[in-house]
């Protein structure tokens, strides 16, 4: 039981280079847990586009606005797929493309 103690308080996990993938960070104007600021720090957890989307609402602005959040999302998706553009030859490079996603 020592020993797992003391790898979990000696544990430092491995620094890599931020991955080349595009993060959209929603979030609720009004949210007094989560605030624009919090949701821009995402952007140092890639080297691609960091955007930040705020809608009406608190924490749990989605209740709320289902469908403009939904309407966003499928502009997100669509904008990244569109990026994506070459294709896979094979399933373990279309595996590694869904990784990277």
């Amino acid at each position: 039981m020592r020993a797992d103690f003391r790898a979990c308080e000696t544990y430092a996990p491995e620094r890599r280079g931020a991955p080349s993938v595009p993060i959209v960070a929603y979030g609720g104007l009004d949210d007094v847990e989560v605030d624009a600021t919090d949701l821009r720090a995402w952007r140092k957890e890639t080297e691609a586009s960091c955007i930040v989307r705020m809608f009406p609402g608190n924490h749990f602005y989605i209740r709320d606005h289902a469908v403009t959040v939904a309407a966003a999302l499928q502009l997100d998706l669509r904008t990244a797929l569109a990026a994506a553009t070459r294709p896979c030859t094979d399933n373990r490079e279309a595996a590694e493309a869904i990784r990277n996603f």
